[in-house]
This record gives structure tokens, C-alpha cells and sequence, in this order.
């Protein structure tokens, strides 16, 4: 297992012992529709889905952040002073 995944079951074993108001408690608590919980893979593979949605969305706010001055340099001068 990776850093990563090691820091994350840790943190999902703290919210099994003393849950928070928070998604890790809430992925923790969640149960299937037959009862049963999340075993620690599903539960790291949806952290994960959470974790690179975020990168992803940041990268591409970053990136466009910076292409459209980049392309449209006089844009908003006017406002500058």
C-alpha cells in the first residue's frame, strides 16, 4: 500500500471509532442496500473519486486562469488603474 492509502485507512479507522461531522465518517457509515458497509478498497476507491475530481476540477480553473490573459493580454487594462 502507498503513503497515501495508509494515511487514508487510518483516517477511516478513527472515524469508525470516534465518527465526526464530516465525508469520511459519512462513507464509513454509509451501508449498501443488503446492510452491509463499505470494505476498506470501496471506501479507498471512493476518497480517491473525491480526491481526483478535485485536482482535476483545480487544474483545469488553474489553466484556464492563466490561458485567457495569456491570449487576451489588453483584456480588463481598464479596470487595472
Amino acid at each position: 500500500m502507498t503513503g497515501m492509502a495508509n494515511t487514508l485507512i487510518g483516517q477511516l479507522e478513527s472515524r469508525r471509532c470516534e465518527p465526526r461531522n464530516d465525508l469520511l465518517t459519512g462513507l464509513v457509515e454509509f451501508r449498501k442496500p443488503d446492510g452491509e458497509a463499505l470494505n476498506d478498497a470501496e471506501l479507498l476507491g471512493q476518497v480517491w473519486f473525491v480526491i481526483s475530481g478535485g485536482l482535476d476540477t483545480m487544474t483545469s480553473v488553474i489553466a484556464n486562469a492563466l490561458d485567457y490573459p495569456a491570449k487576451h493580454p489588453t483584456s480588463g487594462c481598464e479596470h487595472a488603474h
